[in-house]
Parts: structure tokens; sequence; C-alpha cells
């Protein structure tokens, strides 16, 4: 019974230790903050001086054009400036971050799958276009809406996650 009472404890500790090991920042929410925080708004960023520039060279031929180029480009700043917020807060271990950043990557797919349709309500595009620019969008699609879904996946079964993270915040009204 000694031995397995020594290999009971060395297991229990053995747990112990990679349970802590898995709290806190680290492994792949370096990552995931990394994007949150750089990449998308830079890639954002990149994304509404390309439209911007779309809507110079069309602004005479498409009525329209730049106002869907325009709400877009909003849209996109509004989605960066919630993707740093989610990676400070993540970054942070704030209360409520996992939540904020699932919210993020729903919105995120929200506009990835409406944009496109935005922009062509918005703007009077020839039929052609139209229907070049939908069916381009929809291939794009499928690989961008991958990248919020594997992220959600990871929100919701990251063993790190959720020892690091807690949805509700610290009691302040306790020394009232």
């Amino acid at each position: 019974e000694s031995i397995n009472g020594a290999s009971l404890a060395s297991a229990t500790k053995n747990s112990a230790t990679k349970k802590k090991e898995l709290k806190g920042v680290g492994g792949w929410l370096y990552y995931l903050i990394g994007m949150l925080v750089f990449a998308i708004p830079a890639l954002s960023v990149t994304a509404i001086l390309g439209d911007l520039q779309d809507a110079t060279n069309f602004q005479n031929k498409i009525p329209g054009f730049g106002v869907a180029v325009s709400v877009n480009a909003i849209m996109r700043l509004m989605l960066s400036a919630f993707a740093i917020f989610c990676g400070i807060y993540l970054w942070k271990t704030k209360p409520r971050a996992v939540l904020f950043t699932k919210i993020f990557f729903v919105i995120y797919i929200m506009q990835t799958i409406f944009g496109v349709l935005i922009v062509t309500a918005l703007s009077e595009l020839p039929p052609d276009v139209k229907n070049t620019l939908e069916m381009g969008t929809a291939k794009d699609m499928t690989r961008n809406l991958m990248f919020p879904i594997i992220w959600l996946g990871y929100l919701f079964r990251s063993k790190r996650v959720k020892a690091t993270y807690t949805d509700t915040p610290p009691n302040t009204t306790e020394g009232c």
C-alpha cells in the first residue's frame, strides 16, 4: 500500500504542477493576444487603405461606392478597437476577458458575412461587378471564417484559459 500511496502522492503532485504551469498568460494565449492587439488592427488598416484607393479610382464610375467603403472602414476600425480592448483584457487577466473575446469573434464572423452585403447594398454596382464581388467574397469567406472559429474553439476548450480567467468580477462591496 505504501507503493500505491507514494504513486498517488506523486501523481497528485505532478497533476498540481501541470495545472500550475497552465495557469496564467502563456502558450497559444500569447499568440491570440498578439493577433488581437497587433495583427487584426494592422490588417484592418491595410484593407481600409486598399479600399480607399479603390474608392478613389471608382468614385465617378460607381455611385455610392465611396459611402459603402467609408461604412465598411468604420466597421473595421470599431472591430479593431474592440480587438485591442479584448487583447489588453486577456493580457491583464481581467474578469470577463474571455467573454468579451468570444463576443468579438462572433461580431467578426458577422462582419465577415455581412460586410460585403453592406458594400453592395450601399453602392450602385453594375450587376456584373456585383456578382464578381460576391463570388470573390464567397471564396474568401471560408478562409476568413476559419480564423474566428478556430479561436472560439480554443477559448471554449483550453485548460489554460479555464484556469486563468473568471467571468465574475471581484466583489468590491465587501468592505462597505
